[in-house]
């Protein structure tokens, strides 16, 4: 984490131990995600609404830019933050993926994003890169 709480990458610290279990959020609403903290019991459901298992191409939308085109599948998007810091993002940088140095950062932020909401290809058509994470 950098000074100001931003996430930069990743470290294994090992298995984290715990008083008494806990549960990740299924719903999306948790101010605490991954944690849920019970926002779902607010606006009732009957458990009806299955996870979309569709293809990606069906919900993700495709930016295309110079140098680099970014695939956001938001509906899984854990919002942890690695694709933004505090002077920018990754949605202002694609603009300027043609500077080396741009387009190396925004690849950082991609390959950091541990939900999958993000992947990228680096030409029109060109193979989807996903981050290889646990």
């Amino acid at each position: 984490m950098f000074e100001k709480g931003e996430p930069l990458s990743w470290q294994a610290d090992g298995p984290i131990s715990t008083e008494e279990a806990y549960r990740l959020c299924r719903c999306g609403k948790s101010e605490s995600k991954p944690f849920c903290d019970r926002t779902h019991t607010l606006a009732p459901s009957d458990g009806a609404q299955p996870a979309d298992t569709g293809p990606i191409a069906d919900r993700s939308k495709t930016f295309r830019y110079p140098k680099i085109f970014i695939q956001e599948d938001h509906p899984i998007c854990v919002h942890l933050g690695f694709c933004r810091d505090t002077v920018s993002d990754i949605w202002s940088m694609r603009r300027q993926s043609s500077d080396p140095e741009v387009l190396a950062k925004i690849i950082d932020k991609l390959d950091n994003c541990p939900s999958g909401a993000l992947a990228y290809a680096l030409e029109n058509g060109g193979e989807i890169i996903e981050p290889d994470l646990a």
